[in-house]
């Protein structure tokens, strides 16, 4: 659980570094005419990037949320006010409301 809070304040910096990485690019393709090229490359990149990593970013049968949710809720009587304090707890609360009603 900690771990999951934890790692999503490392995706800051990378936003600064596609930042920078995006100017360069831009100035690398004006810069000596490579259009078509670099549009190419671009593509490839992606497409080889989708393949290599799809298969562990797929988090398509992750049922943490609802499970975890489903945890917290199933114990307490009918008509309960529950108060709660926390991403995760009130998040999968959440989440079970709208999605699951």
């Amino acid at each position: 659980l900690f771990r999951g809070v934890f790692i999503r304040f490392f995706m800051q910096p990378n936003i600064i570094f596609i930042y920078w990485t995006a100017i360069g690019a831009h100035y690398i393709r004006s810069k000596f005419n490579l259009r078509d090229i670099f549009a190419f490359f671009v593509v490839i990149l992606v497409v080889c990037l989708l393949y290599t990593s799809y298969d562990a970013q797929n988090q398509k049968r992750n049922t943490f949320v609802s499970d975890y949710g489903h945890w917290v809720v199933e114990p307490l009587p009918p008509n309960t006010i529950l108060l709660a304090k926390g991403d995760l707890v009130c998040n999968s609360i959440i989440y079970l409301q709208i999605c699951e009603g």
